[in-house]
């Protein structure tokens, strides 16, 4: 494990296996997003956007909403969905 800030401030914590050279992972974690900063005259707004974005990818593909969700959990990923 190694931790380090890049140049625009964005903490970072980088993992290496040595036993898995053929792979690679990432994994995004921001604070201060989400529904938890939601403005108080905007409840939910966290959730509308996360829902837009989930549709726009679907309308684009042509795939169901379902398929997101598959796909993440192919690759041992995880949402809130």
């Amino acid at each position: 494990y190694k931790t380090m800030m890049l140049s625009n401030g964005l903490r970072v914590l980088l993992v290496s296996d040595k036993f898995q050279k053929d792979s690679a992972a990432a994994a995004l974690s921001v604070g201060g997003a989400g529904q938890f900063s939601d403005p108080s005259s905007l409840p939910g707004l966290a959730h509308l956007c996360e829902h837009m974005i989930l549709s726009a990818r679907a309308t684009k593909s042509r795939r169901a909403p379902q398929d997101f969700e598959d796909w993440l959990s192919a690759h041992d990923g995880a949402s809130n969905g």
